[in-house]
Order: C-alpha cells, then sequence, then structure tokens
C-alpha cells in the first residue's frame, strides 16, 4: 500500500484546510511549511521575482513517501517563496507528486507550472485548484477533494511518463 504526505504552505488558512482533506482523505503525513522571517517586506517582490524563502526544516523526509501532494496559496498569480524554499532544500527526483493550490480568482496555471519547473524530474498524477469562494460550500468543496485524491491513489502508475 502507497504511503502519503502532504506538504503545503498557507498564510490565511485556506491552503491548510484543503491540505487537511486531503490528509484525511488519503490517510496522508502533513509537513506545514513555516517561513522562517514571515514579517519580511520583501515578500512581495521575492514572490513576482520568483525567489525563494527560507523555511523551517522540514520534520518528513519526503524521500520515505510513495506519492506528495504540494500545496500553495497563489500570491500575485505566482508560487510562494516558501514552497521555492522547500523544494530547494529537498530536491524531489523521480517522485510521484499531486499538486493544489487555493487562489482568490486566477492563477493557477501559473502556479502548477512553477511547481512542474522545480520538479522536473517528478510524475505530476493530478492538479486540483480551489477558489476561495468555494471554500464557503464545505460539503462541495470537501467532495471534490474527496473525489480528486481518489483519482490520484487509484491512477494507473504505468501510463504516467517521467
Amino acid at each position: 500500500m502507497a504511503n502519503f504526505l502532504v506538504v503545503y504552505f498557507s498564510e490565511t488558512g485556506n491552503t491548510r484546510y484543503v491540505a487537511n482533506r486531503i490528509a484525511d482523505y488519503a490517510d496522508a503525513d502533513l509537513e506545514e511549511l513555516k517561513e522562517l522571517d514571515p514579517k519580511s517586506p520583501f515578500r512581495v517582490f521575492k514572490t513576482i521575482l520568483g525567489m525563494k524563502t527560507k523555511v523551517s526544516k522540514a520534520y518528513r523526509d519526503p524521500n520515505d513517501y510513495d506519492i506528495i501532494f504540494l500545496g500553495s496559496p497563489v500570491w500575485a498569480m505566482s508560487l510562494v517563496p516558501a514552497l521555492r524554499g522547500y523544494l530547494s532544500d529537498n530536491p524531489l527526483v523521480s517522485k510521484k507528486l499531486a499538486l493544489f493550490c487555493t487562489m482568490n480568482s486566477m492563477g493557477s496555471d501559473r502556479v502548477f507550472r512553477g511547481m512542474r519547473g522545480a520538479t522536473k524530474k517528478c510524475r505530476i498524477l493530478g492538479e486540483l485548484a480551489v477558489k476561495e469562494d468555494e471554500l464557503g460550500f464545505q460539503a462541495v468543496v470537501d467532495d471534490r477533494i474527496e473525489e480528486w485524491v481518489n483519482s490520484v491513489r487509484s491512477r494507473p502508475q504505468e501510463l504516467i511518463p517521467l
């Protein structure tokens, strides 16, 4: 049986909510990323410029897991610097990944492109974007998350090119 890890960054709690639902449905371990300097006045610039920030040391080794769910909010239509920092500190090679993000209204395509670019030697099993206004309908979004997790878990591994 496969084992799963959910790695995510959340500032407002939206991505944390989705990450927790994924962990519940996949029976996965959680790794919440914490920025070492969350009050930096340069965070917006780092986001726009595609830079990374330092994050606390990971408690879990991603190499111990079969499938990793990576989650990020969308900031300035970009991947957050904290997830870039994690991926820099924990290079993922030949791993199976499922990508998710939360957003106000748009930017998921760029965030997923950024995640794929930072994990080029991994297999992407699926992507899930959740808009902030969808979170107001918990039962509906929970069903959507559960359906997505089940599709990731049951995806034929041999059909996914590296």
